[in-house]
């Protein structure tokens, strides 16, 4: 995409095509076809390119604007001249749109300001009418010379902010022509202050007003929003793209200096041009909006009238009741009648980090558009696009100090930006005469709300400023101590009291209600804080409040019961409690190794877990050595190395877990807690699956479901179901495994967890998709991720993601399960799960293989076997089957062989009677490749003989009677080979119904059976 490279657009349309229907009734095509051709040939005249065309409508692209001039003159002349005379209305317009290739036509299209302003300047015409905005005639000026032109002044032309001056341009045939004013938002009533730069997003919010204020007459609408987020600038939009609505005009007053209800009708009464003549200024603003049709009134910035504007509005209300409202405030008016429209700051850059990703947010096309204003050359390139989304980002998506930050771009780059964000109140003010004293610094916008506070709420903002990324109400009840004239006031309470003012949000955390101060406001509050011990105070409560749960056996009891979930809303607190701890230096290593623990278990869902893991090892090393540690009890000293051994396995780091559990499981045991010998006890017995400790991980396991069902621990007790089905699924006990995940899922359900629901439906998915049932299990997995989605739980989203894309695949969907193979890959390493990101893509490998895409599978083998290839029989099962299935691919069945033959004591340790049947198979196969159909022929016995037993698959029973019937095949015993035929289809029966006909395994089995039948 090119966004700098000047050109003139040139948007042309037939006047009037209803009319002109009427006009020419069933001969308008030829009428049409011939403008066609009349704006090709004038667009070459001129040096340009029609870009886009419709039925009577062309836009056209010129390198120079004087080229744009000489062909939009011709194409008007001849258009005229036609024998059924067309009137085109044209608008002119020199700028730097952006460039992209339309996908359907294969032309180069044009986005952005430039191209609407051309089409503005073109509606705003008349039939005959030649309009040129002021950069176009600059461009074009001795082209426009010896041509009848005019200068129509500046106007204000609809949905833009930047008023025009407009030329009008005539070929010399009709010099003498006369129209009328134009379609311009100039010629209505109004004071509204022109823009001088574009407005970016808030579609959604500006069709809300509008739809509000077509609603019906006399409607009060309320923007609300934090300092800086553009509350102002939206309603001026919102009302010049109503003034047609109101015929007696929209009307703008500045409340910001209005201390009285006078003095607000004074401004009222000033925006109409006039000034308070009798004594009651408010009886005569009210004569005065009586008198005039339905007006729309815009009283800008009444945060500080609180109580004074509402009953002023029923005043007027009942006098003029065709008059509406606009209100732009930081609070909400209160009374009946009132409507309200609530701006956020701009959500973060979307997308996977991709330029065209980041360059879709509001954010960062608001950032691009006014660094364009103070270096017009300026574009968001693959080099600088990440720290312009760390710019939005850092600054919370507030409008004014993403303006104020672009503005820079004048002379600093976005990285040299990004490295002075840490003087944010120095670096974003603003020179420009044309705003107010609060818009022009963002510690001015602030402090403008800041002094509206009582001296409660400013005391408790500025404790609750010790809260990074946001608190919850028990969270500020324990931090804030309220002053002498805080009247007792919890932290709550004030937190709510901010939010009605716009200094902070509210949202629904994982855990319930929570409120975050918008980063600047917070930074701002926390140096109004007084240094030494108050400071001290605060960062002693803030830690304390993390630290209650080492403390208190009742808070203890309730993390454990809930999975500390808690947590995962406080990353940012965790990290700032962790960094003062370890800036105390020696004999606080109990308090480093603490805040390390919340880290971790914050990061389990969300987070970086490697680097959570790089601060939890050092932690745990330093407080072991220290002599703190034997003060602690049982339970802290089992929580701590708990800690440190699930987030080794998490990282799939299992033997490394293995001794440090083992500490755990001991010290939990001394500590009597059952809920914490349930939880360490489960993650041993995975861990001793991970790494094919069968008998040990049983008996953790064993021990660990006697606990959870003693004690009602529903959610541990589902967990325990999840390996219970995966430990009978890999035995054979397929219904058995299916039972278990259904229970599983039914115990969460019971506990109304959303993320134990999500876990348990996946598995219940992955038990369906083991027994060929892939259509049932698809909808459980999505499910699974959309709950994933909505709670943020990115750990979980990836993981469900990969599964989900093991079924599309088995489903015969390639395209959306690579794509999710590749999301679920990226997730895992953005989550420091190097292991997970390999498992991963080693998933993905052995669908490509699946698909027949040898080549493929191969690169994922040799990514994936150095990270994986060291983590136990499990996974060096898994891998021998992959690297079996490229070989076959690649045509190498005796390596093939060599291969199955290295890895089968892995595959047998395994104890997972899928990969056996899958690697007997695959030997069949192999075989059969060499010329061996005897050898195949006793390989496939061994897994033929489980069907008897009831432990055979349809998937692996088609596959090994089709195999068989090819051995027999080519021993040349026909009659067998059909009954083995007819046996590999009752087994493709269950598997057809459990799968999409584009199955690879029905897409390939299907056609087999039927030859071998017909032979």
């Amino acid at each position: 995409m090119d966004s700098v490279t000047a050109v003139t657009l040139v948007f042309v349309e037939v006047e009037d095509a209803a009319s002109l229907w009427q006009r020419l009734g069933g001969r308008v095509e030829p009428a049409l076809l011939a403008l066609d051709a009349a704006a090709e040939e004038c667009a070459r005249l001129g040096g340009g390119r029609i870009v886009k065309s419709t039925s009577g409508s062309a836009m056209l692209a010129f390198e120079a604007a004087a080229g744009a001039v000489r062909g939009a003159v011709a194409l008007t002349e001849r258009a005229a001249a036609f024998p059924d005379p067309l009137e085109l209305r044209i608008g002119i317009h020199a700028g730097t749109p952006l460039r992209e290739e339309d996908p359907a036509t294969g032309r180069e299209d044009f986005f952005g300001p430039d191209v609407n302003r051309a089409a503005r300047l073109m509606t705003a015409g008349h039939g005959g009418q030649i309009l040129l905005s002021r950069a176009a005639a600059m461009q074009a000026a001795e082209a426009i010379a010896p041509l009848p032109h005019i200068d129509l002044g500046e106007h204000r032309l609809r949905g833009l902010e930047r008023p025009e001056r407009i030329l009008q341009l005539l070929p010399p045939s009709m010099a003498a022509r006369r129209f009328p004013a134009l379609r311009t938002l100039t010629a209505l009533p109004t004071n509204l202050p022109g823009q001088t730069s574009s407005f970016v997003g808030r579609g959604t919010e500006l069709a809300r007003v509008a739809g509000l204020l077509d609603g019906q007459a006399g409607r009060v609408v309320v923007v609300t929003g934090a300092a800086g987020v553009g509350k102002s600038r939206f309603a001026v939009r919102a009302a010049a793209d109503a003034l047609e609505r109101f015929p007696g005009g929209c009307w703008f007053a500045d409340l910001s200096d209005a201390e009285t209800p006078e003095a607000v009708a004074t401004s009222v009464i000033a925006a109409f041009g006039g000034q308070v003549r009798g004594g009651d200024g408010i009886a005569e603003a009210g004569d005065q909006l009586a008198s005039r049709p339905a007006s729309l009134i815009l009283l800008d910035t009444a945060d500080h009238l609180l109580g004074l504007i509402e009953p002023l509005l029923g005043r007027w209300r009942a006098r003029a009741p065709g008059t509406s409202f606009l209100v732009t405030s930081r609070v909400s008016l209160p009374g009946a009648g009132i409507d309200e429209i609530r701006l956020e700051p701009f959500p973060s850059p979307p997308g996977d980090g991709s330029l065209s990703g980041i360059a879709a947010g509001d954010a960062v096309r608001l950032f691009v558009d006014r660094a364009r204003d103070a270096r017009p050359d300026f574009a968001l390139t693959e080099a600088n696009a990440a720290d312009v989304a760390t710019i939005c980002s850092e600054l919370d998506g507030i409008p004014l100090a993403i303006e104020l930050a672009a503005a820079r771009s004048r002379i600093l780059q976005p990285a040299e930006l990004v490295r002075k964000l840490g003087q944010k109140f120095q670096l974003l003010r603003s020179t420009r005469k044309d705003i107010t004293r609060r818009q022009q610094t963002l510690q001015g916008a602030i402090e403008w709300g800041e002094e509206q506070l009582d001296a409660a709420d400013r005391e408790a903002l500025r404790q609750l400023a010790v809260f990074h990324g946001g608190f919850s109400p028990e969270a500020a009840d324990f931090v804030v101590q309220p002053g002498p004239e805080g009247g007792g006031m919890r932290g709550s309470e004030a937190a709510v009291h901010l939010a009605r003012r716009s200094l902070l949000s509210v949202r629904e955390g994982l855990d319930g209600l929570r409120f975050q101060l918008y980063r600047p406001v917070r930074e701002h509050a926390w140096k109004r804080l007084a240094d030494g011990a108050d400071r001290g105070a605060v960062e002693l409560r803030h830690e304390g409040w993390f630290f209650r749960v080492f403390e208190l056996p009742a808070e203890r009891d309730r993390h454990d019961r809930a999975g500390w979930r808690i947590f995962a809303d406080d990353a940012e607190n965790l990290a700032e409690v962790h960094r003062r701890a370890v800036a105390r230096g020696p004999g606080h290593e109990i308090a480093v190794l603490k805040a390390a623990m919340l880290i971790a278990k914050a990061s389990v869902k969300r987070g970086n877990l490697s680097s959570a893991l790089a601060r939890l090892a050092p932690a745990l090393e330093a407080a072991r050595r220290s002599p703190a540690w034997p003060e602690q009890d049982c339970w802290f000293r089992a929580r701590a190395l708990f800690s440190h051994a699930t987030s080794l396995r998490l990282v799939g780091r299992y033997a490394e877990s293995l001794p440090c559990l083992e500490d755990a499981l001991e010290e939990a045991r001394a500590a009597a807690s059952p809920i914490l010998l349930a939880e360490v006890l489960w993650d041993l017995a995975h861990a001793c699956g991970m790494l094919g400790l069968w008998p040990r991980g049983d008996a953790a396991l064993e021990e660990s479901e006697k606990h959870a069902r003693a004690h009602g621990l529903k959610v541990r007790l589902a967990s325990i179901l999840i390996l219970r089905s995966g430990r009978h699924q890999a035995q054979g006990e397929f219904e058995r495994g299916l039972a278990f995940a259904r229970e599983s899922l039914e115990l969460s359900r019971q506990t109304n967890r959303r993320d134990a629901i999500a876990e348990t439906s996946n598995v219940l998915a992955i038990a369906l998709a083991v027994v060929d049932r892939y259509l049932e299990a698809v909808p459980l997995l999505r499910e699974s991720v959309e709950v994933d989605t909505t709670t943020e739980n990115r750990s979980a989203l990836a993981l469900h993601m990969s599964n989900l894309a093991e079924i599309l695949a088995m489903c015969g969907e390639w395209g959306e399960s690579f794509r999710s193979f590749e999301r679920a890959q990226a997730l895992f390493l953005e989550l420091g799960r190097p292991v997970n990101a390999a498992y991963t893509r080693m998933r993905r490998a052995e669908c490509e293989a699946l698909a027949g895409k040898t080549a493929e599978a191969r690169k994922g083998l040799d990514e994936v076997v150095p990270t994986l290839g060291s983590l136990g029989v499990a996974m060096g099962a898994r891998l021998t089957l992959l690297r079996a299935r490229v070989l076959l691919g690649e045509g190498a069945p005796a390596e093939a062989l060599s291969c199955l033959e290295s890895g089968l004591p892995a595959l047998v340790q395994g104890e997972d009677i899928r990969d056996w049947c899958e690697a007997h198979c695959l030997r069949a196969r192999a075989l059969l490749a060499v010329g061996d159909p005897a050898g195949a022929l006793t390989v496939l016995g061994g897994v033929l003989e489980l069907e008897s037993r009831g432990r055979l698959l349809p998937s692996f029973g088609v596959a090994a009677w089709l195999l068989r019937a090819r051995a027999l095949e080519g021993q040349g015993k026909r009659d067998e080979a059909r009954e083995a035929a007819r046996a590999a289809g009752r087994h493709l029966g269950p598997l057809v119904a459990g799968a999409s006909s584009a199955s690879p395994l029905v897409a390939e089995s299907a056609p087999q059976i039927r030859r071998l039948l017909a032979d």
